[in-house]
């Protein structure tokens, strides 16, 4: 791995909390977009039932399929991209999450996730989407707040975690310029800090195209008590060869 001192492309700034690297700069994404087509591949994305929430489904893979060669996990374990999210959280992560999600249009008022609003999962986090189709504007994509403005604006809007922010509000709250929509080309990469970003998604518009990326979400090793460590997800893939960063990436230690 390399040095937490290092640089590399995936490298966030504080102050901003957020990085967009297109598809030229991260040809190790190609490899994650064709899993992610190979997982939607014969779904019927446009009318299927979402469980949940009608503008996203976030549960389009099993985690109990992977395997460890798959093209997810590797991408999870790349050298640089650990690096880096280790530099920004001044802490080796942990690989909480990973996901296939698909947003799509739905005619009621915003809701939600939609709406401004920052994860309550730890105080910093990193988030990284890989996308799967071409994101515009029209397309819903995430929206982010710089996270030296989010920090001012959830002291001006006294804001409590889980609670949602209105258009309105944030942007009374913000200046325009510090507020990003994350668009990009198929096999776009972009890392934010949804913990210290204010942040929402999935407002696609009417015959927008769908949007389907992968999500992994790593977090520091403090978000887990002793008893949630020994349940987390990945750390089944923890081996002989497992290198000593992996291993603390994988079960937290």
């Amino acid at each position: 791995m390399r040095s937490m001192n290092g640089a590399s492309k995936f490298d966030v700034e504080v102050d901003r909390g957020h990085k967009i690297i297109s598809p030229g700069d991260a040809p190790e994404a190609q490899a994650v977009v064709a899993r992610i087509d190979e997982t939607v591949a014969g779904l019927d994305l446009g009318h299927m039932e979402f469980p949940n929430k009608p503008y996203v489904h976030t549960g389009l893979l099993d985690m109990d399929t992977l395997e460890a060669g798959d093209p997810l996990i590797r991408f999870a374990l790349n050298p640089d991209l650990l690096a880096s999210i280790s530099r920004y959280l001044g802490v080796v992560p942990v690989l909480h999450q990973i996901g296939v999600w698909c947003s799509r249009y739905h005619p009621s008022a915003a809701r939600g996730s939609q709406l401004f609003h920052c994860d309550a999962k730890a105080t910093s986090q990193v988030k990284v989407f890989v996308y799967a189709t071409a994101v515009g504007a029209g397309d819903g994509p995430l929206t982010v707040v710089d996270a030296a403005a989010s920090t001012t604006a959830m002291k001006k809007l006294d804001y409590k975690f889980r609670s949602r922010v209105s258009d309105p509000d944030m942007l009374a709250a913000v200046r325009p310029e510090e507020i990003h929509p994350l668009v990009g080309p198929r096999g776009t990469v972009a890392l934010v800090d949804t913990s210290r970003c204010f942040h929402m998604g999935s407002r696609l518009i009417e015959d927008s195209a769908l949007r389907v990326l992968a999500l992994f979400q790593y977090v520091g090793p403090v978000a887990f008590d002793s008893s949630s460590r020994a349940e987390l997800p990945f750390s089944r893939f923890v081996g002989d060869e497992t290198s000593r960063i992996e291993r603390l990436v994988l079960q937290g230690g």
